[in-house]
C-alpha cells in the first residue's frame, strides 16, 4: 500500500470489497482492513489518500480512530455507518469526520462524496517520475515544468495521475473524466490527450506523458 491509497476500515467483508470495486473501477487504488487495532498499526507508518470508515469495528471504533486521525492530521475521513439517527451523523462531524454516509448507500454516490472530499480538502495528486497534480491551485507539473491546462485536460490529466500503472479506454476516461453530461464523439479524447502531450513537450517536458496501448487505449507514459 502506498500514500495514494484509499484505506477503507469496514469490517463487513461484502460491503468493503463492493466499496473496492467501485473505488478501483474510478482509478483509486485501495486497501482494505477489517478491525480497528489493525488499522491503527497501520495508519501509524503512512498516511492515506483518504479514509472509509465504519462506526461499528472490532477491538477499536471508527469513533476512536477518527479521533486519532484527526490529533494527527488532516487526511480526509468519510464515516459510513448503519447508525442513521441525526444524533450519530452529528457525532462522527464533530469527532472531525468530513462526511458521513449511511447503510445502505449506493456505491456510487459513495465514489462521488469521496471525490467531493478529496476536492474540498485540495488533495495534490502525485505520481511517479517527478509528476505532481495540485487540484487546489490547478497546477500540473511534470519534472518541474508547469504545463497550462483546460479544466477538460486537467480533469483528464488527473485521472491518469491517480492510477498511473492502469490502462484507461477512450470509455474510462468519458466516464471519469468527463463526466454523463459529454456529448462529444470518443474520438474526442484523442484529441484531448494530444493536446496535453503537445502542451507538455511545448514546456520542455519528456516525450510521451501518456502514452498509447494499440488496441486498450492510454496510460500515464511516465512510471518508476
Amino acid at each position: 500500500m502506498n500514500d495514494k491509497s484509499i484505506l477503507v476500515i469496514e469490517d463487513d467483508r461484502k460491503t468493503a470489497a463492493s466499496i473496492r470495486l467501485y473505488l478501483e473501477d474510478a482509478g483509486y487504488t485501495v486497501d482494505c482492513i477489517h478491525n480497528g487495532a489493525e488499522a491503527l498499526d497501520r495508519l501509524r507508518h503512512f498516511r492515506p489518500l483518504a479514509v472509509i470508515l465504519d462506526v461499528m469495528l472490532p477491538q477499536v471504533s471508527g469513533v476512536e480512530i477518527c479521533k486519532r486521525i484527526r490529533r494527527e492530521g488532516q487526511t480526509p475521513v468519510l464515516i459510513v455507518s448503519a447508525r442513521t439517527e441525526e444524533t450519530d451523523r452529528l457525532l462522527g462531524l464533530r469527532i472531525g469526520a468530513d462526511d458521513y454516509i449511511t447503510k445502505p448507500f449506493s456505491p456510487r454516490e459513495l465514489v462521488a462524496r469521496v471525490q467531493a472530499v478529496l476536492r474540498r480538502a485540495g488533495v495534490q495528486s502525485r505520481g511517479p517520475t517527478g509528476v505532481y497534480l495540485d487540484s487546489e491551485r490547478h497546477e500540473f507539473d511534470v519534472r518541474g515544468k508547469l504545463i497550462p491546462l483546460s479544466p477538460t485536460e486537467f480533469r483528464i490529466a488527473q485521472l491518469f495521475v491517480d492510477a498511473p500503472s492502469r490502462v484507461f479506454t477512450r470509455d474510462d476516461v468519458i466516464r471519469f473524466a468527463l463526466g454523463p453530461d459529454f456529448d462529444g464523439l470518443d474520438r474526442t479524447v484523442d484529441a484531448h490527450i494530444m493536446n496535453i502531450r503537445r502542451k507538455v513537450r511545448n514546456a520542455g517536458g519528456p516525450i510521451g506523458i501518456i502514452s498509447t496501448v494499440f488496441g486498450v487505449g492510454y496510460r500515464l507514459g511516465l512510471r518508476d
